[in-house]
């Protein structure tokens, strides 16, 4: 029996006895969401409608809502049957329809305001017989994704005309709710839905398909569909689900190879097996019914007969699991361990999944090449996943789950890297290393562009992260760069970190002109054990062109989003005085810039931050070849003069390397350019050409209209060889690391890695291993304390020997028993190891002016013992995590110092104040505003140079 509820309306306010289009809403037992899908529909921009609710036997408040929307609307009626499942409700509605065209929403969805009126403008147009557009699904934590039928680029285009034959990825949109249907078509052919089925609309579009004259896609996305548990599309193998499943994909296939379509049929047999028979066979251990497992098999051991046979594009772990699945390999590896759920199922937030996934794993045999290639999968997706997404509640259940893996034999090694990083995060229970990961892979920004500058004769890049990148770089992580200029194959630079304020920063040097066109720019997480993942570049923070000038040519840029970064050239021309007169960006020309160098870079840092174009020469002819770029408001920056007198082959041409410079300086000078000298050692420490070194000193304080200073007693200290003018001088002290390299990790952990014991007092000596650093006196001081059992001690010696002295070295590691070595350059990457394994650092210099180890230790907050050199003394007798030995004394002194045990006592907060005013963009800054940069930024003559 048929109720029919209309609300009164008066005659004018009557509806049209035939609307444009019909909504057809079965409703059963959606009170919650009625209102909200009600809501949606009086929303609509267009207006020609009348809405058929159908209340099908509904047992919740559903009618009453109805109604109350009814009374509101006159386009309105309500409809009450007993209930007949969802298919017969439709079909229902479709008999009391009398638009022209039909749409069948679900009751508990959102129609988007501008549904009706895209879908039937677009009808208006062409006279389609169906109207299709995407959809989104919307889930209740307030995710929301395109619906999974939707996402091909079907879609992303507007299509008029087409049909099945034309455009097969039609039978991909199966759903019932995203589409209108002239109502004569489905009239005239007696399409009805099934009945008596949960399962009831992919049989009806498919067919409707097949029937059409002409279809249309229409690329705006109308619709939200309601993931909600409960829902019919969330229980794929319960109850009756199933069984109706398989009945209507039986019926369906059979149809479908009834058109006789080989494109159509392969279309179907694609999305059967990719989606609806993959989220079955991914539950094959849970099915309830013997049954249906069995008439499951038979369907799928049919469809991946054809898909082999035709050659059907379907994705490879999914056909692998279906192929081992029908020979009897995965039932006979898990059907009896009695899991809760299935190995293959997707992410499930739970301590017994991530258990029964790591029994199915151990369950399969690691020599046959696909279960190995499964079984990392599971781990990846069911362990790894799982547990970023509840780390508090799963965190100790992945943990566990991967040391009962790993005594198995599983390792990182068996993932792709984000596996293979997670693991890392989870086996070390590191939860944010685990974020980490996960908010590298989120599809927001996570890394942004600030600024772009010329450097030298190439381009830098600097910007901000979106997240911490912290334990990346504390787990001995490195950050890369990677680009490809032009047409050429990927290109991978190294990229500085570095932490202010809590936000995460990062600059690199591209190996290319500024005016040649870039793209695919990314950054790289590296680990050398874990592997690498990118995380593309997402937005750039000042839209609009980019002018930046290189020591040669100047160019005009476009930086646009695609698959990263990409730097598109609008125009280039070489760099002459009128173009440096018209776009006037300072330029710093720096002799010698090594790349490697981390004083260097953070030097310059804030320079380049501001705007300034940083021009490197590393050795004389580069000098000579730069020096005429410059100008007034520019400055010529001399560090070490290594290039000018020891680089020289013979004396006689370093002295007339030191002519040249001279004549070099006095030219620049007077173009208006400032020369900076920043004296970082008294004297080189290995002088070819003794008399030339003190001239090129004397030159150069002669000269520099700045001398920088990091000591403060340098123009005393250096007086025996040259005198340093006062009024010239300007002290910075040396920058801390801190953020540049991994931060510590735990002690032990270090120890274990390097080979050191675990018990000893670990003293560190790290940096370049030269005589002149007293590592005899350190030697012999360990030698001394172990000596006495009860003071045991580990020398842990490590940094670049020249080949002069290796012989000399490896002899003095030999007579230290037990000591830890490493006679060749360290790695960026295990910087942390080695003074994370360490108690102490020693520094035994003969002489020294300046120390970057000192900086380096304390940045670890590692103590520090020195020589009792009263320059030292001076500078950091003040400081609580730094002690002197008597250099009269030697080693016995030293070894005195060693067993002292006040150097436990020193804690992480007595670094404090010392890596305070010693942070490395602070220093940067104050060196911008001695270079003079901070001025012309300030008056807007650093183009482009936002902080």
């Amino acid at each position: 029996m048929i109720s029919d509820i209309t609300s009164p309306s008066s005659a004018a306010e009557a509806p049209s006895p035939s609307p444009v289009l019909s909504v057809v809403v079965p409703v059963y037992g959606v009170e919650a969401w009625l209102p909200e899908f009600l809501d949606s529909l009086l929303d609509q921009t267009f207006e020609d409608w009348e809405a058929v609710i159908v209340i099908d036997g509904s047992p919740d408040d559903c009618e009453t809502i109805a109604r109350g929307f009814a009374a509101r609307d006159p386009r309105i009626a309500v409809h009450v049957f007993e209930n007949g499942g969802l298919g017969r409700a439709r079909n229902r509605g479709l008999e009391l329809a009398n638009g022209e065209y039909v749409i069948f929403p679900d009751s508990d969805d959102i129609l988007a305001p501008e549904c009706f009126a895209r879908l039937m403008e677009a009808a208006g147009r062409s006279g389609s017989d169906i109207v299709t557009a995407p959809a989104t699904d919307f889930f209740e934590d307030g995710a929301e994704r395109r619906y999974w039928a939707h996402t091909t680029d079907l879609f992303d285009e507007e299509r008029s005309g087409v049909t099945l034959a034309s455009e097969p990825r039609l039978i991909l949109d199966h759903t019932a709710w995203n589409k209108v249907f002239r109502r004569e078509l489905l009239v005239a052919n007696g399409l009805e839905y099934p009945v008596d089925t949960l399962c009831e609309d992919v049989a009806h579009s498919t067919r409707a398909y097949s029937l059409a004259r002409g279809v249309d896609v229409v690329p705006s996305t109308i619709y939200r569909h309601r993931r909600r548990e409960g829902a019919i599309t969330q229980q794929v193998i319960r109850g009756r689900i199933m069984g109706d499943w398989l009945t209507q994909t039986e019926h369906t296939l059979g149809f479908v190879r009834s058109l006789e379509h080989d494109a159509v049929l392969n279309a179907y047999l694609q999305r059967l097996f990719n989606v609806e028979m993959w989220t079955r066979l991914q539950r094959f251990t849970e099915f309830e019914d013997a049954g249906e497992r069995t008439r499951f098999e038979d369907l799928l051991r049919g469809a991946v007969a054809q898909i082999v046979e035709r050659h059907v594009p379907v994705q490879l772990h999914k056909l692998t699991a279906a192929r081992r699945f029908l020979d009897g390999t995965l039932k006979a590896a898990w059907d009896g361990l009695g899991l809760e759920s299935c190995p293959l199922a997707p992410d499930t937030a739970s301590e017994t999944a991530i258990d029964d996934a790591a029994r199915g794993v151990l369950a399969l045999d690691r020599a046959d090449a696909e279960l190995h290639r499964m079984g990392a999968g599971i781990i990846q997706s069911r362990i790894l996943n799982s547990a970023a997404l509840d780390p508090a509640l799963l965190g100790t259940a992945a943990h566990e789950a991967l040391a009962r893996l790993a005594a198995a034999g599983w390792g990182p090694r068996d993932l792709n890297s984000y596996g293979a990083w997670l693991w890392r995060a989870w086996s070390t229970q590191d939860p944010a290393l685990a974020a980490l990961v996960a908010a590298a892979r989120d599809r927001g920004t996570r890394v942004r562009v600030d600024h772009v500058s010329g450097m030298g004769e190439e381009l830098a890049l600097s910007g901000s992260f979106m997240f911490s990148v912290g334990p990346a770089v504390a787990a001995g992580g490195s950050i890369m760069l990677g680009y490809r200029a032009g047409d050429t194959t990927e290109s991978r630079v190294p990229a500085i970190v570095w932490q202010v304020g809590g936000e995460w920063r990062w600059r690199a040097r591209l190996g290319v002109a500024p005016d040649t066109a870039v793209s695919q720019v990314k950054l790289r997480f590296e680990h050398p054990e874990l592997g690498g993942f990118y995380v593309p570049i997402g937005a750039v923070r000042d839209e609009g062109p980019v002018h930046v000038r290189g020591a040669s040519r100047r160019a005009t840029l476009r930086l646009e989003i695609a698959d990263g970064l990409r730097i598109v050239p609008l125009d280039s021309a070489p760099v002459t005085r009128e173009a440096a007169d018209h776009v006037r960006r300072p330029q710093v020309l720096v002799l010698p810039y090594w790349r490697t160098n981390p004083f260097l870079n953070i030097v310059y840092l804030d320079a380049t931050l501001l705007g300034a174009d940083v021009l490197t020469a590393l050795n004389m002819r580069d000098a000579v070849r730069r020096a005429p770029a410059l100008g007034a408001g520019d400055v010529l920056h001399v560090h070490w003069p290594r290039p000018i007198v020891d680089a020289a082959p013979t004396e006689e041409e370093a002295w007339e390397n030191i002519d040249t410079m001279a004549r070099l300086i006095d030219e620049v000078k007077a173009r208006g350019t400032r020369v900076l000298w920043t004296v970082h050692n008294v004297l080189s420490h290995d002088a070819n050409y003794f008399e030339a070194e003190v001239a090129v000193h004397r030159m150069l304080a002669e000269k520099a209209d700045a001398i920088h200073v990091m000591s403060p007693d340098t123009v005393a200290i250096v007086a025996e060889h040259y005198a340093i003018d006062p009024a010239k001088v300007v002290r910075i002290p040396h920058p801390s690391y801190e953020g540049l390299y991994g931060p510590r990790v735990p002690a032990e952990q270090a120890r274990s890695a390097l080979g050191a014991p675990a018990d000893d007092l670990a003293v560190l000596h790290l940096g370049h291993l030269r005589p002149y650093k007293g590592l005899w006196t350190l030697a012999e001081a360990v030698n001394q304390l172990n000596v006495d059992a009860s003071a045991p001690c580990t020398l842990m010696l490590a940094g670049g020997v020249n080949d002069d002295n290796r012989a000399d070295l490896t002899r003095l590691v030999d007579d230290v028993p037990g000591a830890v070595a490493q006679l060749g350059r360290v790695s960026d990457a295990d910087l942390a190891l080695w003074f994370s394994a360490a108690d102490v650092t020693v520094l035994p210099y003969e002489a020294v002016l300046n120390s970057g180890s000192l900086h380096l230790a304390a940045s670890y907050r590692v103590p520090v013992i020195l020589p009792d050199i009263p320059h030292l003394v001076r500078e950091f007798g003040d400081e609580p995590w730094v002690r002197f030995y008597d250099r009269a004394e030697g080693a016995s002194s030293l070894a005195h110092v060693l067993a002292d045990p006040g150097l436990k006592a020193i804690e992480d907060s007595d670094f404090d104040a010392f890596l305070e005013a010693r942070r490395p963009l602070t220093v940067s800054g104050q060196f911008s505003e001695l270079l003079g940069l901070a001025d012309q930024a300030a008056h807007g003559t650093a183009a482009g140079g936002s902080r």
